[in-house]
Parts: C-alpha cells; sequence; structure tokens
C-alpha cells in the first residue's frame, strides 16, 4: 500500500493504523487491509481525480510486476485502468493461458471474451489482428465458449 500511495514506511504505517483505529479499513488477515463494503471503496475510488487515480494504478501496476508468480489478471486490471494498453493485453492474454494450463477454462473464456468487448481492445481493427483472425486464434488455442 506504501508503495502504490508513494508514502514512505512511516508515513504509511500512519496512515493506515489512522484508517484502522477509525474503522475505515478493517485487516482482513495478516497484511491485508480492506474496506468493509464494496460501495466504500468504489465512493473513495470515484472522489479521486483521473490524473491522481491513473497514477495510482501505474503505480499498482510496477508492485505487481515484481512479484512471483506476477498476478496477470490483477495486473491487467490495473494496466488497463493506468492508460497502458498494449500492456494490459499482453497481460490478459498470459493470464487466460495461465487459467488454461491450470484447467480453469470458463476463466480463461472470460478473461477473452471480456477484453474482445472492451472499447480498447484491437477486436475491431482489420487485418490479422483484426476480428476475422481471433476466432481461429482463439480456437486453436483451445479456448472454445461451447466446450
Amino acid at each position: 500500500m506504501t508503495a502504490v500511495a508513494a508514502l514512505s514506511v512511516e508515513d504509511g504505517r500512519t496512515a493506515l493504523t489512522a484508517a484502522l483505529s477509525e474503522a475505515v479499513l478493517h485487516e482482513l488477515r495478516l497484511g491485508q487491509y480492506a474496506f468493509r463494503m464494496p460501495m466504500e471503496a468504489a465512493a473513495v475510488y470515484q472522489l479521486l481525480p483521473g490524473p491522481v487515480r491513473r497514477e495510482l494504478h501505474g503505480r499498482a501496476v510496477e508492485v505487481l510486476a515484481a512479484r512471483r508468480p506476477v498476478p496477470r489478471a490483477r495486473l491487467a486490471r490495473h494496466q488497463l485502468a493506468a492508460g497502458r494498453t498494449a500492456e494490459w493485453l499482453q497481460s490478459v492474454e498470459h493470464a487466460a493461458w495461465e487459467a488454461a494450463e491450470a484447467g480453469n477454462h470458463q476463466l480463461a473464456i472470460a478473461l477473452l471474451e471480456d477484453t474482445l468487448a472492451h472499447p480498447r481492445s484491437p477486436a475491431g481493427e482489420p487485418g490479422p489482428a483484426g476480428p476475422d483472425a481471433r476466432p481461429q486464434r482463439v480456437q486453436r488455442a483451445g479456448f472454445r465458449p461451447d466446450g
């Protein structure tokens, strides 16, 4: 949290302690904190100006990319919100492959379908990366929504 918020360890500890003591956040498990209700998180998120949100997402990308193993699906969400479209597409592809290799084909399909439906997806572009090629590439990869 401190790295994403660009706080020193001491300032991060002070801010976290204050948020916990005021019941703004609660501890899920050791080292993991969250708002009690998703609506609270959404309200705080909407209060942040767009450039600040984008900057926070960019820092979250750096933190997540350094983890091993890399949490690709989470990384992809932050890349998209940070405006890093090319990186987002790569991470979604990696996340889908990882899900398929782990036997979670429904997750793999959902990741790919959500990406293809997103306005920033190049799905509507003509040529080899466009809509004519995608169904064949997805089928060759073994992802079939009906199976």
